[in-house]
């Protein structure tokens, strides 16, 4: 018997404005994908959010790629805000960076950003790829006026950290405790067939690689951070993904497939 899962992830968006190399959700293996034709358009994708919440679920994930490339992102998010979900992006902060008040554009009706964000150290983030076109990186100052947005319109935010070999030695605690999220979700990288092949050996760890880590950083953590562990044994299976394009071709049945394999 499965736990009943109430969060879904809608990658809605293939396209990305980063190169993180131990990406997980890159969806390489889709080879005919052809922007603009390898996702739903904005009618399509209020259907299936539609079906999402018949199906039972509580929380959607607007995820990518970077779901902020997305023209429609902010009107999806009204829209399934409207119907009953409660609402997150997961983001990598470069849309917030660059225009102050792109947030303003969800009405009010954005419940939660997870910004992620696994370095403060250029050098790190260069060499993983999180950096804009894979030459730009965001710095400790750019993230901490990401977040100053993020709280002036009063949403509920949440850093999202993968550890790898490229940052698992470093101490970001410090940092966290300055932004002071709401929640600190901190992941095991993980290799996944067809996503990451290229560069996975290189980027994963030891689990008591992970646990040093979550050791080293969350020692002096402010008590009213919550803080998620996630290693890889969590991660497999615990999450109900909906790809970009997959979901075009059986919409009308992702609900009751959904049902089927994931309820109880």
């Amino acid at each position: 018997m499965k736990t009943k899962i109430t969060t879904v992830n809608y990658h809605l968006w293939k396209a990305c404005n980063m190169r993180c190399k131990f990406c997980y959700a890159t969806f390489q293996d889709f080879t005919d994908f052809k922007l603009p034709k390898g996702h739903l358009d904005c009618e399509q994708s209020k259907q299936l959010i539609s079906l999402l919440f018949t199906a039972g679920f509580e929380k959607i994930n607007f995820a990518g790629g970077e779901p902020t490339l997305c023209p429609w992102l902010p009107e999806l998010v009204i829209y399934a805000k409207s119907i009953g979900f409660k609402t997150s992006i997961v983001t990598n902060g470069s849309k917030i960076l660059e225009d102050e008040n792109y947030l303003k554009r969800f009405d009010g009706k954005l419940d939660i950003v997870g910004l992620s964000m696994d370095s403060i150290d250029n050098d790190t983030n260069m060499i993983s790829g999180r950096a804009i076109r894979g030459k730009i990186v965001l710095t400790q100052d750019d993230y901490s006026l990401i977040v100053g947005r993020v709280k002036s319109e009063s949403i509920y935010l949440k850093i999202n950290t993968v550890v790898s070999s490229k940052n698992a030695a470093e101490n970001m605690g410090y940092f966290i405790n300055a932004i002071a999220p709401n929640r600190w979700k901190i992941l095991q990288m993980m290799k996944v067939e067809g996503q990451n092949d290229k560069y996975g050996a290189e980027f994963t760890i030891e689990n008591i690689l992970f646990k040093n880590y979550i050791e080293r950083n969350t020692r002096y953590l402010n008590p009213h951070i919550k803080v998620i562990e996630e290693p890889v044994e969590i991660i497999t299976g615990s999450y109900i993904m909906i790809n970009p394009e997959g979901v075009s071709s059986m919409i009308q049945k992702v609900s009751i497939l959904i049902v089927r394999r994931y309820w109880k």
